[in-house]
């Protein structure tokens, strides 16, 4: 037999927890787009979301701990609700945004600026990560940034007029 707490919890992490389920789709879908948002440069309620991350971490930590787990510390099942439900959402929408954001950029800026804004965009990531996020999620989000920003535009960046050809042939060190 279940202690109650943790039939409790289990309740709340099938039925609000649980993506399938409308609350559960609307938790993430708002949460998710408070990110946007912040993304975006908006200004937005930065405690609220991270109460939200740091509730998701601790339902299973507290899950953890009632099936028996003698450290919680460094076991997997402890962030299986953050990493599982919330964190591949997350990922998900942090490599839609990079990568529409980065052409984006392209479009609009040379070589020289869009470094900057890769530049940019990876010590956000790392504070927004810092600040909003399990420590975990960094540098899934700076690999992202890396794949879909920089590495998917290495050819443009250097071949393009003012890409990295042009910076080395004209000795422009600082851009």
């Amino acid at each position: 037999l279940k202690p109650l707490t943790l039939v409790g919890y289990d309740l709340f992490k099938e039925l609000f927890l649980n993506e399938e389920t409308n609350m559960g789709r609307n938790y993430y879908k708002k949460l998710l787009t408070l990110i946007k948002r912040d993304w975006n440069g908006e200004q937005i309620n930065r405690m609220l979301i991270k109460s939200c991350t740091k509730m998701l971490l601790e339902v299973g930590m507290t899950i953890s701990i009632f099936k028996g787990h003698q450290s919680y510390s460094n076991q997997n099942s402890e962030k299986e609700v953050y990493t599982e439900k919330f964190e591949r959402l997350l990922l998900q929408e942090a490599t839609e945004f990079y990568k529409n954001d980065s052409d984006k950029y392209l479009k609009s800026s040379n070589c020289p600026e869009f470094l900057k804004y890769l530049e940019e965009a990876i010590e956000k990531e790392r504070e927004r990560a810092l600040v909003l996020f399990d420590k975990q999620s960094e540098p899934k989000l700076i690999n992202i940034i890396i794949k879909h920003c920089l590495e998917d535009n290495v050819e443009f960046l250097i071949n393009c007029k003012s890409g990295l050809e042009y910076l080395l042939d004209e000795n422009k060190i600082d851009d």
